[in-house]
């Protein structure tokens, strides 16, 4: 199924580079992150034996910088276990991240609404995350498997917005305006206090069931082949897992062209996320941390865990809420 013209598909032709093949076909070099670790291990030894065996230094520190020095080389026991857990996780992800595109034709009897939360400023970001959605998405779900939901705050030209959303990039599209004067019973605080009012609305047309899952994103997220295999993955292995709630590793687009900086910052996230959420998530089905974006869930979990959460942090209460009715999936 072809969601775009062939004209339309050369437009937006790097979502069509995010496909199984380029997943598969990653060099995952292990080695050079094993031994990234083994000199982030062993730099406080380093550092220590220079500063203490250099004559000059030697000579002009005093006892108590000298023992203060001396201690510096146990540093590396505080995040010795950060460090052993992201080097297995990255070991064993390796070994198990090939995906493969045999569900494909497989008929869908459940739907999942990909949600955008979004203040409607940044509309080029918001026009790639949902032209990257109805790209790959039916492929997977079909036209009736998914819904596109936008939630926004009121818009003074909502009805601009909406018009160029609809017309202009998915006719999928669902805008969801929070009112200003929406207010939680706890006062929820932004982002949740925008996803609480969906939940609202869900359960005020009757949607919370077994049947509808919700995949959040934030307006800069881009699906890709991938994503999509895996949320259709887990989503019809559930019976084999029992699991309601699974956060994925976030890893930007370079179609948002970050600057080589901040990319070069941002390649840190993927490594850390396979130690303190991969690992943790497969061999103990529960986590400590939490992310509002790539994150899949149940309607009726989010129905009992809710998004009434007065305070910063709201993804990482929502997730730390959600393990007292399930196990974490990845």
């Amino acid at each position: 199924m072809e969601p775009f013209s062939s004209d339309e598909i050369e437009r937006i032709r790097e979502y069509a580079s995010y496909d199984i093949k380029k997943h598969n076909n990653f060099n995952f070099h292990v080695e050079i992150y094993i031994l990234l670790f083994v000199l982030i291990l062993v730099s406080p030894y380093v550092f220590y034996y220079y500063l203490i065996n250099y004559s000059y230094f030697s000579k002009i520190y005093s006892i108590l910088w000298y023992k203060i020095l001396s201690y510096i080389k146990y540093v590396w026991i505080l995040y010795a276990p950060i460090v052993i857990l992201i080097a297995v996780g990255i070991i064993d992800f390796g070994k198990n991240m090939k995906l493969e595109a045999k569900i494909r034709d497989m008929p869908v009897d459940y739907k999942v609404i990909f949600q955008i939360t979004t203040r409607g400023f940044n509309v080029e970001a918001l026009r790639m995350s949902i032209e990257s959605i109805d790209f790959w998405v039916p492929r997977y779900f079909g036209s009736k498997g998914y819904e596109i939901w936008v939630i926004t705050e009121e818009l003074d030209g909502r009805n601009e917005f909406e018009k160029y959303l609809l017309e202009n990039i998915s006719s999928k599209v669902r805008v969801v305006y929070v009112p200003r004067e929406y207010v939680t019973q706890r006062h929820a605080l932004h982002k949740a206090q925008a996803l609480n009012y969906a939940l609202d609305l869900r359960r005020k047309e009757g949607l919370i069931s077994d049947r509808l899952w919700i995949y959040l994103m934030d307006e800069e997220s881009i699906l890709g082949e991938d994503t999509v295999l895996s949320i259709r993955k887990f989503i019809d292995s559930f019976p084999q897992h029992n699991t309601l709630i699974s956060q994925g590793i976030v890893v930007y687009s370079n179609l948002m062209h970050y600057g080589t900086v901040t990319a070069a910052g941002e390649g840190i996230r993927p490594v850390w996320e396979l130690g303190t959420e991969y690992f943790p998530s497969k061999y103990f089905g529960s986590k400590f941390s939490w992310k509002g974006s790539h994150l899949l869930y149940r309607s009726d979990l989010e129905d009992k865990v809710g998004w009434n959460i007065n305070v910063f942090g709201d993804d990482l209460v929502f997730g730390l809420k959600a393990q007292e009715f399930s196990r974490v999936g990845f």
